[in-house]
């Protein structure tokens, strides 16, 4: 058995394997859990700007306030005036339709006859929709054990040996 020595504590070869295959994993599922949420930490914003025919174009912010939104719409800037946007639901995007020309984007509560948005059942529906995604999310395609096989075996593998080492171990110590 070859012996390492760190900082006095000395540690036997064969624990290095699996314990850096522990840490690797430990490392790629803070990493890939970090990355899956930066999505919805960003806010996005985007203004529709459409015609009558129903044509729509999106367009980005160049600036943006509490109040006005500019932008640029073929090749001219405009500032216009905006009021609540439409949010959908479980992403972060802002979106503003803008009617090309108006001097204001259009308003959530017009287009829905000034229905108030903090009713009850909104509410009850918006939590439904975040219970239901949490549950997707868990029990969705990537989480699941089928893909990652061979990395459970080789962990299952990895952990029989450090118990065979540490059993020989105490066995030798006995």
């Amino acid at each position: 058995m070859v012996l390492i020595d760190i900082q006095g504590i000395q540690i036997p070869l064969e624990w290095l394997a699996p314990a850096l295959g522990v840490f690797g994993f430990l490392v790629y599922l803070v990493f890939h859990l970090w990355r899956s949420q930066e999505k919805l930490q960003k806010p996005q914003t985007f203004i529709w700007a459409y015609e009558s025919s129903g044509l729509t174009q999106i367009v980005e912010p160049s600036f943006q306030d509490s109040v006005r939104i500019k932008f640029d719409y073929e090749k001219k800037e405009y500032d216009v005036k905006h009021k609540n946007p439409f949010t959908p639901v479980g992403t972060s995007e802002r979106i503003f339709p803008w009617r090309i020309g108006a001097d204001e984007t259009d308003d959530p509560e017009v287009w829905a006859g000034k229905a108030t948005a903090n009713s009850p059942y909104s509410l009850v529906a918006e939590y439904t929709h975040w219970e239901h995604e949490a549950h997707a999310g868990l029990l969705s395609e990537s989480y699941t054990l089928k893909k990652h096989w061979i990395l459970l075996v080789a962990l299952f593998f990895m952990a029989l040996m450090l118990g065979a080492i540490l059993d020989a171990k105490w066995l030798h110590l006995a």
